[in-house]
């Protein structure tokens, strides 16, 4: 990979990746730069959970209902939290029509992995929506 001159030498944006050593030039394409917007209103969660379904109560309880209302991004340590939020997000968005983009991302701490839940809205509200 390293004689490919297409790849430029900062191919890699994570600068976490690690690729085993191929002869194939082709096997990994370029990944793209993380991109995560500037205007997002964060929660960042400060409870870890042991279970699936203590994390499904927590996030059915408060974060799942102000997402995308209160804030827009939920930041936790907890991948059991982020997993659930993205799954009922996602599984809001088939029953009931698409109102959010939803996103999700991580990163590596010097504490341990920090999970990142986010939305965007795909259209403005309503008066009556609001009402």
């Amino acid at each position: 990979m390293k004689d490919d001159p297409a790849i430029p030498p900062e191919r890699d944006p994570y600068k976490e990746v690690m690729r085993p050593k191929t002869s194939n030039a082709y096997c990994y394409k370029h990944i793209p730069p993380r991109m995560v917007p500037n205007d997002i209103d964060w929660y960042i969660e400060p409870m870890t959970f042991e279970t699936q379904h203590e994390a499904f109560e927590w996030i059915s309880s408060g974060p799942y209902n102000e997402i995308g209302y209160l804030y827009t991004g939920y930041q936790t340590t907890d991948e059991k939290l982020a997993n659930i939020l993205l799954f009922e997000l996602v599984r809001s968005n088939t029953l009931h029509g698409p109102r959010f983009q939803v996103q999700a991302d991580y990163e590596f701490l010097s504490a341990g992995q920090l999970y990142k839940v986010w939305v965007t809205p795909l259209a403005k509200p309503d008066a009556e929506d609001k009402a």
